[in-house]
């Protein structure tokens, strides 16, 4: 996923997750190459406030010299080229 759109605080930001469409595959659709979607991003279904910090596809994370940290996963903003992406990493 990517992630924009950053919040007031110097150490923290508001991310979206935007959806992904893969361009390239190995046929399985195992190892290939995405790119982001953003159009699709406002058809997403939003949901309630799981209790983790997500409200629908919006949620908080640290700034960090890496990108932004979640306490579970990494993001970093999208470059607009596409991403290699391999199921068994």
């Amino acid at each position: 996923g990517a992630a924009f759109e950053e919040l007031r605080a110097e150490n923290a930001a508001l991310l979206m997750e935007l959806p992904k469409r893969t361009i390239r595959d190995d046929g399985y659709g195992h190892r290939g190459e995405e790119v982001a979607a953003p159009d699709a991003a406002f058809g997403i279904v939003t949901r309630p406030d799981d209790g983790l910090g997500r409200v629908g596809n919006v949620f908080r994370a640290k700034k960090t010299l890496d990108g932004y940290w979640t306490g579970t996963n990494l993001y970093h903003a999208w470059d607009g080229k596409p991403k290699h992406f391999d199921l068994a990493d």
